[in-house]
This record gives structure tokens, C-alpha cells and sequence, in this order.
């Protein structure tokens, strides 16, 4: 016969661990999007943005490419995850007194740990163009480090 001490210490760990195989059995169904990394971007041709409330939009792939833009003249990488965008004159835009807002975009970075910020000043564009940096994690140790491997968007409204 079991004393009811005993059934009090079987309970709790037959609940730990069933619930560690639930866990284990959700964490394993669980499918990280594929990614092809290193292979050449099969879309990489500039094509036309619809962003009927933008003056300017760039889907810019890593290293540089424009995918896609709207009021952009160029792209250009000055420096190790340093891009300076120039707006198309036919946009007319101020860039000393436009705001750009900036994200990484996913599916045109290597790595998931990436950043990609405005940089108003200091970025060495000059002050007619709009200044990108973008930044990598690539060892997972939450020190990220400027990278050409970001993609990233930018939109000025």
C-alpha cells in the first residue's frame, strides 16, 4: 500500500514532467523559416514602389542593391554598414528637415540579430543625402557590430 506522502511527491513531479514533454513536443514542431543564405537575391532588379502617402521608399537589399524605391536617385555604401540615400529631385524633399524612418528588413539580411537606423547626423552623407547604418549580431553575444549584411527599408512620409 502507497501512503498518501508518497502519492503527495509522485504528483508533482509526474506534473513537472509532462509538462516538459509538452514543451519539448512544441518547441520541436515549431519550423524556423528557410533561408537561403549566400545564394544570389533572385529579385534584385529595381522596380517601382506603390506608396501612394510617400514621397520617398527604398526596399534596399544587403551590400546596397535597391529592390524597390520610390523618390530615390541612389544608393550608396561610404563605409562598412554606412549607406547614404540620395532623393530624387522630382521628390522634393528637404532632407534637413524631413524625417526618415528606417527598419531591417528580414528576408534581404543574413542574420536575424540586425539593425538598421537613420543616422540624422554623423554619418558622413553630407547634408543632402539621408544617412542608414546597419548592424549585426553575428555571434549572438548582444554586441553588434556595423555590417553589410542588413537589408533594410526607408520611407519618408
Amino acid at each position: 500500500m502507497i501512503s498518501g506522502s508518497a502519492i503527495r511527491r509522485v504528483i508533482p513531479s509526474a506534473l513537472v514532467a509532462a509538462l516538459f514533454l509538452t514543451c519539448s513536443a512544441a518547441l520541436a514542431a515549431e519550423k524556423v523559416a528557410p533561408r537561403s543564405i549566400g545564394a544570389p537575391d533572385s529579385t534584385a532588379v529595381q522596380s517601382a514602389a506603390d506608396a501612394p502617402n510617400a514621397r520617398l521608399v527604398a526596399l534596399v537589399a544587403r551590400g546596397g542593391n535597391i529592390i524597390q524605391s520610390k523618390g530615390v536617385a541612389s544608393v550608396t555604401r561610404i563605409n562598412t554598414g554606412v549607406y547614404c540615400i540620395r532623393p530624387d529631385a522630382s521628390a522634393n524633399i528637404n532632407v534637413n528637415n524631413s524625417i526618415a524612418i528606417v527598419t531591417a528588413e528580414w528576408s534581404y539580411s543574413k542574420y536575424n540579430e540586425s539593425l538598421a537606423q537613420w543616422a540624422r547626423a554623423g554619418s558622413g552623407c553630407g547634408s543632402d543625402r539621408f544617412g542608414v547604418v546597419t548592424t549585426s549580431d553575428v555571434n549572438l553575444n548582444a554586441k553588434y557590430t556595423l555590417s553589410n549584411l542588413v537589408g533594410f527599408t526607408i520611407t519618408v512620409p
